[in-house]
């Protein structure tokens, strides 16, 4: 499946087992975040950090989410700060028990921008995306399934062109376009669905994705495209999405470029005209 630093086994685990499908394309994201927020915590608090967040993701958060009134990011945003904070509050405690003098440091700051949860709330969708349709396909065993697999495997993970990808599958380059936008087609309806809650009861699917993609491939004329949209509902919904995708764009080089770099890649992977 795709693969590179962006995609671990942490994650690959987590899917396996039964109650995790929501939780676990979170993994691998809040390990990052908590690398790059906290850098003075130790690895091996850090691990301790995240499997309490993805605890409490499952036990307490996931029974209570609905997706009807609104997204994901509030419930992940209030797992992390509250389990940071807990995190601290312990360590104080054992080093007054101590008498160290980290007792008396000041207070950490733990509360987390709106901006970095949403962020991190939509790199989850994007990896959850990509992990269901590899999954699916995978899971198919279908030869016309694992052909797309194959191909868009190829675009996203080696980066290899439509010509290359034709050569290696022994396939003509319109054939490799039409697989490789039937994999698009569908891990940009899932995403969607996964980052946009509700966005389906505003127009089929099929036409929210394309009103995405042009706005991607056009970035120029976004407010063109959007006035154009006959259903102001829909073309509302579409702009909050990708100004929060453009918000996310932007803070992942300055947060983490490795992780930065791959997240553009899937973008445009997933949302770009092919080639």
């Amino acid at each position: 499946m795709p693969g590179g630093e962006w995609f671990t086994t942490r994650s690959g685990i987590l899917r396996g087992e039964a109650g995790w499908e929501l939780i676990a394309p979170y993994a691998d994201p809040i390990a990052r975040f908590l690398e790059r927020r906290f850098p003075q915590m130790s690895d091996a608090d850090r691990e301790d950090l995240l499997q309490d967040v993805l605890m409490a993701m499952k036990t307490d958060l996931v029974g209570k989410y609905d997706a009807h009134r609104g997204g994901f990011r509030p419930y992940l945003r209030t797992a992390i700060v509250n389990r940071v904070r807990d995190h601290y509050r312990r360590k104080k405690v054992r080093a007054a028990e101590h008498n160290l003098d980290e007792a008396k440091a000041p207070e950490e700051q733990h509360d987390i921008e709106e901006d970095d949860a949403d962020a991190l709330d939509l790199e989850a969708c994007l990896l959850g995306s990509l992990h269901e349709f590899h999954d699916k396909r995978a899971r198919s065993g279908k030869p016309e399934d694992l052909e797309v697999l194959y191909a868009f495997s190829g675009a996203l993970v080696e980066g290899l062109s439509n010509e290359e990808i034709a050569k290696r599958e022994k396939k003509s380059k319109d054939q490799v376009k039409r697989l490789l936008q039937r994999a698009r087609d569908e891990i940009l309806k899932e995403f969607m669905m996964r980052a946009a809650p509700g966005i389906s009861t505003r127009a089929p699917l099929d036409l929210s994705a394309d009103l995405v993609r042009r706005i991607f491939r056009e970035p120029r004329h976004r407010t063109l495209i959007l006035e154009k949209e006959p259903n102001r509902t829909l073309a509302q919904a579409v702009e909050m999405l990708m100004d929060r995708l453009d918000k996310a764009r932007a803070r992942f080089p300055v947060l983490a470029s490795t992780q930065g770099k791959e997240f553009e890649e899937a973008l445009r992977a997933v949302f770009a005209e092919d080639d």
